[in-house]
């Protein structure tokens, strides 16, 4: 199972908010690094579900995904 950053990446409103050149709003905000270890890091640790979410975000349609939990 190969998961992309770019599943998690935050709503283009929120990632824009400051700009597309602002350095600090891109370390600090793009990504939802809760979610990231909520839903993919979190379940493969030991004792986890083995249960993971390879995305919850498509950057291209700006849109939340509908992709079922992979066992």
């Amino acid at each position: 199972l190969v998961v992309a950053t770019e599943g998690f990446l935050r709503p283009a409103s929120l990632r824009f908010e400051y700009g597309k050149q602002d350095a600090d709003a891109y370390l600090d905000g793009w990504f939802d690094t809760g979610a990231l270890w909520r839903e993919v890091f979190g379940p493969l640790e030991a004792g986890g579900s083995g249960r993971v979410l390879p995305d919850l975000w498509d950057p291209v349609t700006d849109r939340a995904t509908r992709t079922p939990y992979h066992p």
